[in-house]
């Protein structure tokens, strides 16, 4: 009778021993909050956005992509022989577009994101010249037509400020 009063007493005492090597021992619920319930499911799902600071993707670069979805989607509606021959240039022309306007956005010298900006709004039209002999050619219909140059219009436009910024803050040699 006694030997069975200990091993329950052992068991008592080494009833909370698995949560002793957590560092964060306070934050781990209790017997009282796991057998009663209290607050159960109430906070744990919370997260704080504002706790961690996300980078902040510049908005030409986010535009673009977009405007890169919807051409993407368009593509697989092309015939075989016009998706290998102008729509594969197109395609490579925007991922080139998206490839200095991310390199523009992440460049240390002023100098530097001049010169990419500057080549990044050549590529632009360029990608709008190619977009055009696509819908001349009725490779592309009004609809994504229309949708990819009114998104590369705005495309535009916001690399036609950021050079004249980047040009306004750069002192004349």
């Amino acid at each position: 009778m006694q030997r069975g009063n200990i091993l329950r007493e052992v068991q008592l005492k080494l009833h909370n021993v698995f949560l002793v090597p957590f560092a964060a021992q306070e934050t781990l619920p209790g017997n009282k909050e796991i057998f009663h319930g209290y607050g159960i499911v109430v906070g744990m799902d919370t997260h704080d956005s504002a706790v961690i600071p996300r980078a902040q993707v510049p908005l030409v670069l986010s535009r673009t992509k977009e405007v890169y979805r919807v051409w993407h989607a368009h593509l697989a509606h092309i015939s075989r022989l016009d998706r290998n021959t102008l729509g594969v240039r197109i395609d490579d022309t925007f991922l080139s577009l998206l490839e200095l306007i991310f390199r523009a956005c992440f460049a240390a010298d002023r100098f530097e994101k001049i010169s990419t900006v500057s080549a990044a709004i050549a590529k632009s039209d360029i990608l709008k010249f190619l977009l055009q002999l696509a819908w001349e050619g009725k490779v592309l219909d009004h609809k994504p037509y229309g949708e990819l140059l009114v998104g590369l219009d705005e495309i535009g436009r916001m690399l036609g400020g950021w050079k004249r910024t980047l040009s306004n803050k750069t002192p004349a040699r």
